[in-house]
């Protein structure tokens, strides 16, 4: 996967076919292929060694659907066409190589890898012409990769003795986007772009992200010598990297099974190594989506973007509560030894099972309330993370085996009311066994908490207020639904300072629901922000820990009056339960799916004034909220106590702010 190749991968092309070694790549240098490597074609065979080129984006789905549509038809094609729509930022990487190609002579020859023009046809050309298709209801323009993907789709018919016209389209949405699509820089401009930053140098990239947002769509219509047709429709996730790491990862280990077409070796091609029909299967068990669409996607619906599980995720999106905190670990902290506790030992297996290269065991329990098996359990650990609620029926038990045995705890719960009633008893307990018992880890309320800590420290001096502006776009579990209605009944959950702390004297009494109103500062529409319940007494009880006190609320962002009423009348807890019995809204154990999640976004911004009258403004923004980012914010408050990071005698039952 490193290039240029044309400057540096000829050397370990030779050395495989030498040592009669397979190999694969991303590269989409043409050019080198071309001068370098097709020399080597014979030595290659003779060896009985694949030299597979080509097995990332490039060009790994145009390759591959177009010899399953041969597959199906059961004869040779008599044309072929791909349509593409995607969303996605190219890496410096890419950029440059595209840069470093210009220049080749080979580049723009449409045969370099073999073949030559179909008789009878029109000259192929690697710009498609910009024109308004009715069949797909779409704009069609020139597809930057079609210079790479035709070159290979012509040498896999040329390996196996075929010719027949082959191009690629990029679809849009308008006319503007198009003609934007057909006129590209020259590559004197691109570079010039690059050095002055505007476009990424080798080595960037789009941030996670974006990555997590992009997406691409690739089918392909094709229509045999019996005048019989089809189309083929490949998707997934962010193309560059994600999928470009599945295929180059499932070509290698297709290889390595035996799985190359016997025979087939050489200098070769994906279509032509493998076998299309296993290897799209191979991608379909990975991740990506391959099927055979009825006839040609009508209605625009080539630009959506992959709907429902069209896009699997990847260990971000692939598991869901308890699950992507064991993911994130697992990734992130491999060495660091994990013990799964849970009632369901199949579940805690296959749970384990899913990480072969970290250190997870796991251990049954009959009951989360059983205190005895708990501090045997808890007391072999150093740090103990729960994610098991609701917490008011079930955690204080765990809370008291912690604190018994001098473990420290982090937790995910959002419920203030149980905070109040059961652990804050027990803080001077937890105080004097010097352990931390750190409420409020996920979501709610680290983003809250930190940043208004934050502030503090970079203005070095006490608050008079502070604020937090929310935008974000998810969608909440069950689990959270219906623990914001068990709550709702609960008295503390309507107390301000059930946590802690009282009003601020000359301030204005501090409610939880911001007014609906239009902020000429931000350019939005403001509203109610459904977890300010929590994060307000969160942040107000870490003052009260440091001996301050000072006005702090929230609000939700939005960009219409609409939304902002919308929110402003949440419907009572009897009403969202009776929606969760019809199926409206999801049960505990159900929530959005791995697309959402993809897709799902926050930004948390905290406006601070300190006692000295200067102010600022500070950001957060990740990935979704509710399950991927909770996950890598209570993952990280666990290792910091696990490494002795919690701040030197703010033990007890605290939160984020002053334990981390």
């Amino acid at each position: 996967a490193a290039g240029p190749f044309i400057k540096i991968g000829t050397p370990l092309v030779r050395a495989c076919i030498a040592c009669g070694t397979h190999y694969c790549d991303t590269t989409g240098e043409t050019p080198w292929v071309a001068r370098d490597l097709l020399p080597l074609h014979e030595a290659a065979k003779n060896n009985k060694t694949f030299i597979v080129n080509f097995c990332g984006f490039d060009s790994q789905p145009a390759d591959l659907l177009v010899g399953q549509a041969q597959n199906i038809l059961k004869s040779p094609l008599a044309r072929a066409e791909a349509f593409v729509s995607m969303q996605g930022t190219a890496s410096g990487g890419t950029v440059q190589s595209g840069l470093e190609m210009a220049g080749f002579p080979e580049a723009a020859d449409p045969y370099c890898l073999g073949g030559g023009p179909t008789p009878g046809s029109p000259t192929e050309v690697d710009a498609h012409p910009v024109a308004r298709s009715e069949t797909l209801d779409c704009w069609l323009a020139p597809f930057t990769m079609a210079f790479i993907n035709t070159r290979v789709v012509r040498r896999t018919a040329s390996l196996k003795g075929q010719r027949f016209p082959y191009g690629e389209a990029l679809c849009v949405s308008d006319e503007e986007t198009a003609k934007k699509h057909a006129s590209v820089p020259s590559a004197k401009v691109r570079q010039a772009l690059v050095e002055e930053g505007k476009l990424p140098r080798p080595g960037q990239g789009p941030d996670p992200l974006s990555r997590t947002r992009s997406w691409f769509k690739y089918v392909v219509h094709a229509v045999g010598e019996s005048g019989e047709s089809l189309w083929l429709q490949l998707s997934g996730g962010d193309p560059g990297y994600d999928e470009t790491a599945l295929m180059i990862s499932e070509a290698a280990v297709a290889l390595l099974q035996g799985e190359g077409v016997d025979g087939h070796w050489g200098v070769v091609t994906p279509g032509y190594a493998f076998d299309a029909e296993k290897m799209l299967k191979r991608h379909s068990r990975a991740g990506l989506i391959y099927k055979r669409l009825p006839g040609a996607p009508e209605g625009g619906t080539i630009l959506s973007k992959p709907a429902g599980n069209e896009v699997q995720g990847k260990w971000r999106q692939a598991v869901a509560d308890m699950s992507s905190i064991v993911a994130y670990l697992a990734y992130n902290y491999p060495t660091i030894n994990v013990t799964l506790v849970g009632r369901d030992k199949i579940r805690l297996n296959t749970l384990a099972s899913r990480h072969h290269n970290a250190n997870f065991d796991v251990c049954t329990i009959p009951s989360l309330k059983d205190e005895t098996a708990l501090h045997g359990i808890v007391a072999r650990a150093k740090v103990v993370i729960s994610a098991a609620g609701p917490f008011i029926k079930i955690g204080t038990p765990l809370v008291r085996a912690c604190i018994a045995c001098e473990t420290h705890y982090c937790d995910i719960t959002g419920e203030t009311p149980w905070v109040a009633r059961d652990l804050l008893p027990l803080h001077e307990y937890a105080k004097k066994k010097k352990t931390f018992i750190v409420n409020f880890c996920g979501f709610d309320s680290q983003p809250a908490d930190l940043l208004v800590g934050l502030s503090e420290k970079v203005l070095k001096s006490p608050l008079v207020r502070a604020e937090a502006f929310v935008s974000m776009q998810g969608a909440a579990s069950g689990g959270t639904l219906q623990s914001g209605i068990a709550m709702e009944g609960v008295a503390e959950a309507a107390d301000p300072f059930c946590l802690g702390g009282g009003p601020t004297p000359g301030s204005p009494v501090e409610v939880d629901e911001h007014p609906v109103g239009r902020s000429e500062r931000l350019g939005c529409w403001v509203a109610p922000f459904g977890m300010s319940s929590i994060n307000t007494r969160v942040v107000r009880r870490t003052a009260s820990l440091k001996g301050q006190r000072f006005p702090y609320g929230e609000a939700l962002c939005v960009s219409d009056e609409k939304t902002a009423n919308k929110h402003a009348s949440v419907p009572n807890a009897k009403i969202r339960q009776s929606l969760v019995e019809k199926g409206k809204l999801p049960r505990p154990g159900q929530g959005p799916d791995p697309l959402t999640r993809s897709r799902s976004w926050f930004k948390y911004v905290v406006h601070a004034v300190g006692q000295s009258g200067e102010n600022l403004w500070l950001q957060l923004s990740g990935g979704d909220p509710g399950y991927d980012e909770t996950a890598l914010m209570v993952s990280e408050a666990a290792v910091a106590l696990l490494q002795g990071e919690g701040v030197d005698g703010h033990w007890g039952v605290v939160t984020p702010g002053p334990a981390d």
